[in-house]
């Protein structure tokens, strides 16, 4: 794929359209149609005649079928035929109007509503038509299966590249938050919300609680999405799932902590609950690397978080009264992303913080060198990955090894030397590890990972893997021999490594221009072979927007690149104090860095109420990470001999 491809999402104004729509244009697509006006204006998508013209006048070659109507089991119930017909009609048109186009790949977004009923758990694929589907959504599931089967049958009979994506029960922040409309998620999250405005005594959730459902975020959806634009050769049906399943019950106890609502929960159980178990096998989706980016919990807390902001803003609005539930779908589903660059940096802050507040107590077991000052390098760089690439540190890890999503609790048991850490506590802080989360390991020695980093980028390329490879390291580690050996081998292989050099003008004590003869870190890179870029002053904005682009290239194909981001260590080189009396650096250098601190910059853009809201939930997250850490066991005499291998 090219940034300049033509793409169409159809249903850009739905929950999982908009997420897609928000990850393509993160990704660099420029070529969007029908998201404007006029002649821009997305068709009529229950006309085939505006369909038909919409698809010749733009010649989309890649089209995301994500319209269509979707609701709960209420509104199943109540409206099953009109379900059915606005489905039918809505695809029909849109993939007999694809078909004569032949695109280059279309997908279309089925449901998990179109597995039998008594099907297998987990559901895969190979199920499908294999037994009767659940009563309270078989005239909707009906309808999906029978576009389902279309593609498969264009594919078959004209060889066009039609594809079904299954993907489990969708949610995410923005949602209309309709409790009579909505998937159970959103259902209950307006639940919740209303009932903890109104101080509600008790909650009614429908059912017994104990089916079983999985969820997936429409952002992580819409990372899935992009992968499957652009894999080399995906299954004709293929399902989309977190991996995270939980019974309503379960669900209902993580919104009842997440909303701190206090009132009694009340099952109705002469309402239906559905099919009792719906989990979906995605082991294809999850061989190619891909990962959620975030737990169910986490999206939870944004979703809700989202949900409540959104309510406040109509209340606060002075178009409320002529608000409704079609306005509140088309607003924005994310959080804007001064919130989620908020939120990741003050976390990181926060957090080594904490390590710097314990680290005089001896819980710590091992050294730390704190990022402190230089987190908006692995926020920016970080928050641009997929949640399916890989990052490669150097022994100061934390900022890009919580950026990327490794796990805090294991992080800090890890450096508290116990059983539950990363590396169950025989690591430290210099050799963190989260192979889920895509972080893949820090190293003691200078410019060790970078070799590594390469290794893998060469591993993903010859097993088809659509994965970009970030590598972090300071500029030290740009005078050790494998520096050059890197990056020449990454240009000459054309890897896709984005190189990112944390320039802090210091290696321990050292100050780089007493050191190296050549400076420019960048001009070096680019003399190997590779396009070369210095951001000088820390501008988080500018490094993010940079970082989609690259990411973005590189994943297509083009080569390595290479980042120099000069930032500043407020802290000594290693252990928790400043070091400003030391006598080879002055306090007065740092004015500057801790005057345009990213976090005081990014704090600058958001409310009160909402900085607020992200500190409370972190704050609540740090403490939990270390009285986790507290009271996890030591590992036992045996781990001595394992995990050896030399």
């Amino acid at each position: 794929m090219h940034p300049d491809d033509c793409i169409y999402v159809a249903g850009a104004d739905t929950l999982v359209g908009a997420a897609i729509v928000r990850r393509l244009k993160r990704a660099g697509f420029q070529r969007l149609v029908g998201l404007g006006q006029g002649n821009d204006a997305p068709p009529n998508l229950r006309d085939a005649a505006s369909v038909n013209a919409f698809l010749q006048q733009h010649a989309p070659k890649y089209i995301i079928h994500a319209g269509g109507v979707s609701a709960g089991i209420q509104t199943n119930r109540t409206s099953p035929a009109d379900m059915a017909a606005a489905n039918l009609a809505i695809d029909l048109n849109l993939i007999q109007a694809a078909r004569q186009l032949r695109p280059q790949r279309f997908i279309y977004l089925g449901s998990s509503c179109c597995y039998p009923v008594n099907a297998p758990q987990p559901l895969a694929p190979q199920s499908l038509w294999t037994g009767p589907l659940e009563p309270t959504s078989h005239a909707y599931a009906s309808a999906k299966l029978s576009a389902m089967s279309l593609c498969q049958a264009i594919r078959q009979q004209d060889g066009c590249d039609f594809i079904t994506a299954i993907p489990a029960t969708v949610f995410g922040p923005g949602d209309h938050g309709d409790a009579q409309r909505s998937h159970v998620v959103s259902a209950l999250l307006a639940k919740f919300r209303q009932a903890c405005a109104e101080s509600a005594p008790e909650l009614e959730i429908w059912g017994t609680g104990a089916p079983v459902r999985e969820f997936i975020a429409a952002d992580d959806l819409a990372d899935a999405c992009l992968m499957l634009l652009s894999h080399p050769a995906p299954p004709d049906v293929v399902n989309l799932g977190s991996g995270e399943a939980v019974s309503i019950a379960t669900l209902v106890e993580m919104l009842v902590e997440i909303t701190g609502y206090q009132g009694r929960i009340v099952y109705d159980r002469s309402k239906p609950d559905g099919a009792p178990h719906k989990e979906l096998d995605s082991s294809w989706l999850f061989s190619t690397a891909w990962r959620p980016s975030r737990s169910l919990r986490q999206w939870l807390e944004v979703a809700y978080t989202s949900l409540t902001e959104q309510a406040a803003a109509h209340e606060t609005s002075p178009h409320t009264a002529n608000s409704t539930v079609a306005d509140a779908v088309t607003m924005p589903v994310d959080q804007p992303l001064d919130a989620t660059l908020y939120r990741q940096l003050y976390r990181i802050r926060r957090v080594e913080e904490e390590i710097a507040r314990v680290y005089p107590t001896d819980c710590i077991q091992s050294p730390v060198h704190l990022s402190i000052g230089q987190e908006a390098v692995s926020v920016a760089v970080c928050e641009a990955l997929a949640a399916s690439d890989v990052a490669f540190g150097s022994y100061r890890s934390h900022a890009y090894y919580l950026a990327k999503g490794g796990s805090l609790r294991g992080m800090i048991a890890e450096l508290y030397g116990k059983a539950t850490g990363v590396a169950k506590g025989k690591a430290g802080s210099m050799h963190l590890i989260d192979v889920a989360a895509g972080v893949m390991g820090a190293s003691a020695v200078v410019g060790a990972t970078l070799p590594q980093a390469v290794g893998y980028a060469l591993g993903a390329v010859e097993q088809g893997r659509q994965q970009v490879v970030a590598v972090f390291f300071g500029e030290g580690a740009t005078e050790e021999g494998v520096f050059a050996e890197s990056l020449n081998f990454a240009a000459l292989k054309k890897l896709p490594v984005l190189f990112v050099c944390e320039n802090n003008g210091y290696a321990i004590h050292s100050r780089q221009d007493a050191r190296q003869a050549l400076p420019d870190v960048t001009a070096r890179a680019a003399s190997l072979g590779m396009p070369a870029r210095r951001f000088e002053e820390m501008d988080i904005y500018q490094l993010f927007a940079a970082s989609c682009e690259a990411v973005e290239t590189i994943r297509q194909g083009g080569g390595p690149q290479f980042f120099e981001c000069c930032c500043y260590r407020w802290m000594e080189h290693v252990g928790p104090q400043q070091d400003f009396g030391a006598g080879y650096r002055p306090a007065a250098e740092a004015e500057p860095w801790m005057e345009r601190d990213a976090l005081k910059v990014v704090a600058a853009r958001l409310s009160d109420r909402v900085r607020r809201e992200i500190e409370t939930q972190v704050e609540e997250e740090i403490n939990d990470a270390f009285a986790f850490a507290q009271r996890s066991d030591w590992p036992g005499p045996s781990e001595l001999f394992t995990d050896l291998y030399a």
